[in-house]
């Protein structure tokens, strides 16, 4: 998070996702940017499967059903907008926990773990909703 709010990389991520010529106009590369954001993806990607294989002690060539689902989720209910340019890694973070507990919470109730992804699709899509109310009233208001 510090990385991404205090360091010029970082920044020219933001910079690109929320509009890619106003980048170039900043002096950013959006393709040399979007390169190293798939690159630094990969790399964390390899640590997270070396770090996976280590506490199972195996490692899957898939990932874990439903799992996309809740990373989206996360991303967008942390403040990720899926249009681009907004979010925060703290945001996305803290939405993770959120899910944890949500889906721990329906487990004690004994509620089926099939209503969970239902949970996870009406925040998905309330917050979607709310971002494109958010972004048309700012555009009214400019």
């Amino acid at each position: 998070a510090v990385w991404m709010k205090s360091w010029p990389l970082g920044r020219s991520f933001y910079a690109v996702g929320g509009n890619p010529e106003a980048a170039r106009a900043a002096g950013f590369s959006p393709q040399r940017t979007c390169v190293l954001a798939f690159m630094i993806h990969g790399f964390f990607a390899g640590i997270a499967a070396l770090l996976f294989a280590t506490q199972l002690q195996v490692i899957q060539s898939t990932v874990p059903p439903n799992l996309e689902l809740t990373v989206i989720t996360a991303s967008v209910i942390g403040g990720v907008s899926i249009l681009g340019g907004t979010g925060t890694v703290i945001g996305s973070t803290l939405a993770a926990i959120l899910f944890a507990c949500i889906g721990s919470s329906l487990v004690f109730l004994n509620v089926s773990a099939y209503w969970l992804r239902a949970v996870l699709g009406l925040l998905i899509l309330t917050t979607v909703l709310a971002d494109m109310i958010r972004r048309h009233r700012n555009r009214r208001s400019l």
